[in-house]
């Protein structure tokens, strides 16, 4: 019992001459934590467990003709990591690099804007990408889409077969378009359904991906098909350019928008919603384990001090 009192009193001392020892060198201390603390920010900072938000970028509209290509000519796409966007971009590009029977090229499309929405929030780390919902942009933009997308269908429809009844040239040419969009949903099938990941994994961000859903398939071909459509009526119509083109290509756009709505509610979001690596800490915990390993370096050092000078 007398071993077991000497320890608790030796115990007490100890703690009384450490708590001492923090009071007398507590200008030490502090500066010995915020060392630590700031090289625990520092860590925090260049490794960069937490991920990082950007944009996708995502025409507001449709611009009127222009000969640009399609979306890979807005470098914010490219510099942002949009995913989806390189996926369209692929998918045109094959579409637009192929010829007519004649031998003439198709009409080219630009979908460059300097307008954004907030449509997606993408995080990247390493070479995997999560993607999240915003939910209030989303209800915005489903409601946009419920009033807008079977309008835009049936208008790109109408103004199709009367650019087929007026111009039999222009109306083999349309075939032939849509020739093309056929073999691009086919492509689509054959080639991205079974294994998307073949499109994306160029881009460095995307290692699995499920199948995609035939509606999205379906929607891609509404938007090339609405966009050609309305491209070749404002080179055949001049009036119907001047007076109705931009309300057009406005409501064309949500069509593309639709697409994007689709896709991230389909499974193709599935894989993308990968968790960090294993032991990955948080900025903010990261500064408090390294606070934790200052204080404790602090304490130490203090009482070393103390009995050293209290021996000397």
């Amino acid at each position: 019992m007398a071993i077991s009192n000497a320890t608790v009193e030796d115990d007490l001392i100890s703690l009384g001459d450490l708590v001492k020892a923090i009071v007398k060198y507590k200008k030490l201390c502090l500066l010995i934590v915020t060392l630590f603390c700031s090289i625990g920010a520092l860590y925090a900072w260049k490794k960069n467990p937490q991920y990082e938000f950007t944009r996708v970028i995502v025409p507001a509209y449709l611009p009127a003709s222009v000969n640009g290509i399609n979306i890979s000519s807005d470098p914010r796409a490219l510099q942002h990591g949009g995913a989806l966007e390189q996926f369209i971009t692929v998918t045109l590009n094959k579409l637009n690099s192929e010829r007519r029977a004649d031998g003439s090229r198709y009409p080219k499309i630009s979908l460059a804007d300097t307008s954004t929405h907030d449509l997606l929030t993408l995080s990247a780390r390493s070479e995997k990408i999560k993607m999240t919902i915003v939910r209030d942009r989303m209800q915005e933009v489903l409601a946009q889409i419920n009033a807008y997308q079977s309008p835009v269908i049936d208008l790109v429809h109408e103004q199709t077969n009367l650019a087929i009844q007026t111009n039999q040239k222009h109306a083999e040419n349309i075939r032939h378009d849509q020739k093309q969009l056929q073999n691009v949903a086919d492509y689509l099938t054959k080639q991205v359904l079974p294994s998307p990941h073949s499109l994306l994994k160029p881009v460095g961000m995307v290692d699995q991906a499920k199948t995609l859903k035939p509606d999205i398939v379906n929607l891609l071909k509404q938007y090339v098909d609405s966009t050609k459509a309305i491209h070749d009526l404002s080179m055949t119509n001049k009036s119907f350019a001047d007076n109705n083109q931009l309300i057009i290509l406005q409501k064309g756009s949500q069509v593309y928008r639709a697409m994007l709505s689709q896709v991230k509610s389909s499974e193709f979001l599935s894989p993308l919603q990968v968790s960090p690596e294993p032991v990955s800490l948080s900025r903010s915990l990261i500064i408090i384990v390294a606070s934790f390993f200052g204080l404790m370096v602090a304490m130490i050092v203090a009482l070393a001090l103390s009995y050293w000078r209290r021996d000397a």
